[in-house]
């Protein structure tokens, strides 16, 4: 084997070498910007929680949850305004986490999660909540709680049935 043959080999498996690299490059850019974004939605999750968590911690929840679960009306939940504040801290909290969830876990633990969503969307609160603040939310996870909303619209899951495991 003369030296033109050894730099026609050399020159090959550096071909190789580069073609791989670049491959390898292009795999670790994509995890990267997948867990940066990870974190972004984590960090948006944190920051609203940190910010909420005073108002909701201010006084307990049990006595707005005893008027929501006595209201008939839609839109009167018979909370002051006070109350009404709280909650609404504690649904957004609630929903800050979900979304969070919903980009970093797995899609076969999805189905767990997803469980809990119907169930927020079948309450009447929740679904006026979500109806009146999905524009504070990115626009994947708007998208699959819409899926969500229409299997409760088109089965007419209540709570309960939820809880009961139906609907999954």
């Amino acid at each position: 084997m003369d030296i033109m043959e050894l730099g026609a080999i050399g020159e090959l498996v550096g071909g190789v070498a580069v073609i791989a690299t670049l491959i390898y490059l292009t795999v670790q850019i994509r995890h990267a910007r997948h867990e940066v974004s990870l974190a972004g939605i984590q960090a948006r999750a944190t920051t609203s929680n940190s910010v909420l968590r005073p108002i909701v911690e201010s006084e307990e929840l049990a006595p707005i949850f005893a008027k929501l679960q006595v209201s008939t009306g839609l839109c009167d939940w018979g909370l002051d305004d006070a109350e009404a504040e709280r909650f609404s801290a504690w649904c957004h909290m609630w929903m800050q986490a979900e979304q969070a969830r919903f980009y970093s876990l797995p899609a076969s633990a999805q189905e767990a999660e997803d469980a809990l969503r119907l169930w927020w969307l079948s309450t009447p609160w929740g679904a006026e909540f979500w109806e009146a603040n999905w524009a504070f939310y990115d626009s994947r996870f708007v998208a699959h709680m819409a899926e969500l909303r229409a299997r409760v619209r088109t089965d007419a899951l209540t709570p309960a049935q939820i809880r009961a495991g139906e609907g999954r």
